[in-house]
């Protein structure tokens, strides 16, 4: 059993777990340095891991799971037959592991070149002292390293920490931006105000590297000049035409550009597109201004309409708030009026309970009256509630007055060729009275100062008061009043 543990089932975990243990560290390097990954640098140490873990996974798992069944008692599980094809396929780890193992030789055999590489410059002096050697010696340390330890490439942009080191600033930026706010080497704390520009020998140095063109294959490029090589003269290098700006289609190496020209349509046609485009694009930009004027003046009349209806919505409650405080002010009148009528018409009942002799004045009103004229009649009996049609009738009669007394009691009797209409009262009780334009009202009649006072009160509770008294030409004058609508009508004596 310690040969099973010892022999196959320790092998199967400490290569398999390793094998992942170090593939996740790499992933994990890769993502803390904010790197991204390469799979294509990463492919032989893929294959290696991958193919020793299969080896064991595939032909030595299953013997060591039979065998660890067969253990435990459970011997007919699988038959004899199958335990033997494990055990034999488990044969098979000594013929493939050498195998497996050859896949890293040309790497090592690499490592080793350089290594007794190095060994032979070490062994040789120079004969020429360095480049450099007048550099300071943050310097000397850039001349052994010439490439950022983030990037593994050329330095780009370089710029220096406190500490004297020397990165990329877009990998030294995006390395202080996530959570790592130190410098990769040294862990000292750093941030991106910090940073420096290195100096001019070492960036004349960088641009000095020489690059080869793997588009066109031109080698001794100095990396200060490539990007223009790349922009003007790479032979191999995809471009487009020059009259794409016209809608030509093509696009190829710009060493067959020459050969496309003599045969391009667009390009022949240029001299004439070109002002057609000229007047298109001056064109495009009146438009555009136009469209944004238009969008200016839409903006503006938006505000303008929206404080119109601001205006408009304050008119609106001011005219609500006058229609209101003058129907306020009209119900306070009317009311003051008729306290005020109240009040009078109390002190004249008051003043005349007692009363037993008919003021003077008074008993001229007794005889047979005709009317003569008025004054505003007709807006009176509208206000006391008339219909128009009444009111027509009643505009042209003729009326005969007839006011006689009897032990106190008086009578008035109006007649005219329609209609003949009494009633009878004693001064200072109420009754209930039939108007001559047939309206049932409750009537109180007060002698004062030589003037007969009518109150009425109708069903709506609309008051009304009528004056009659004689004037100095012994004509009846009756004075009407409703609200605010005052009326007046004459009669003269009967002969």
């Amino acid at each position: 059993m310690w040969d099973f543990i010892v022999d196959q089932l320790l092998p199967i975990l400490i290569i398999v777990i390793f094998s992942i243990a170090l593939f996740i560290r790499v992933l994990k390097q890769k993502q803390r340095m904010c790197r991204t990954i390469h799979w294509r640098k990463h492919r032989k140490m893929t294959i290696q891991l991958l193919s020793i873990s299969f080896v064991y996974l595939i032909i030595l798992l299953p013997y060591a799971i039979v065998y660890i069944i067969r253990l435990s008692g459970l011997k007919n599980a699988f038959s004899n037959e199958f335990y033997a094809y494990t055990v034999f396929f488990s044969y098979f780890i000594l013929l493939l592991f050498p195998f497996v193992c050859a896949l890293s030789l040309p790497e090592s055999l690499i490592k080793l070149k350089n290594f007794f590489q190095l060994k032979q410059q070490q062994q040789t002096k120079p004969t020429n002292q360095p480049i450099f050697t007048k550099i300071k010696s943050h310097d000397k340390i850039f001349q052994d390293r010439p490439f950022s330890i983030i990037c593994h490439l050329p330095f780009k942009d370089p710029r220096s920490t406190p500490c004297d080191d020397t990165f990329c600033l877009e990998c030294i930026s995006k390395w202080i931006q996530t959570q790592n706010r130190s410098c990769p080497v040294c862990r000292r704390s750093l941030s991106i105000d910090e940073l420096t520009q290195v100096n001019r020998p070492i960036r004349n140095m960088l641009d000095r590297i020489r690059v080869k063109c793997t588009t066109c294959g031109q080698s001794e490029l100095s990396r200060g000049n490539f990007k223009e090589h790349v922009e003007k003269t790479c032979p191999k290098m995809q471009i487009l035409c020059s009259s794409a700006d016209i809608k030509c289609p093509w696009e190829g190496q710009r060493d067959q550009l020459d050969e496309h020209l003599s045969n391009c349509a667009f390009h022949s046609l240029r001299y004439i597109i070109t002002p057609l485009m000229t007047e298109n694009e001056q064109l495009n930009e009146l438009i555009s201004n136009f469209r944004s004027d238009n969008q200016q003046l839409r903006e503006q009349t938006g505000h303008l309409t929206i404080q119109a209806n601001k205006y408009q919505r304050e008119i609106q409650d001011l005219n609500q708030q006058i229609a209101q405080l003058r129907t306020q002010l009209q119900n306070q009148q009317i009311k003051e009026q008729e306290r005020h009528k109240t009040s009078i018409f109390n002190e004249m009942i008051h003043s005349n309970k007692n009363m037993q002799m008919v003021p003077n004045g008074i008993s001229l009103l007794k005889g047979v009256w005709e009317y003569i004229d008025g004054e505003n009649f007709d807006s009176f009996m509208k206000e006391i509630g008339v219909g128009m049609a009444t009111r027509l009738l009643t505009k042209g009669l003729k009326l005969r007055l007839i006011i006689d007394e009897i032990t106190n009691e008086w009578t008035v009797r109006f007649e005219s060729t329609i209609k003949v209409i009494e009633y009878k009262f004693v001064p200072g009780v109420e009754f209930h009275e039939t108007t001559f334009d047939g309206r049932e009202v409750k009537s109180i009649v007060i002698f004062s100062a030589n003037k007969w006072i009518h109150q009425m009160l109708d069903k709506n509770g609309e008051k009304s008061v009528i004056i009659r008294y004689v004037d100095q030409n012994d004509m009846q004058l009756v004075e009407m009043e409703c609200g605010i609508v005052k009326a007046r009508r004459w009669y003269k004596r009967a002969t």
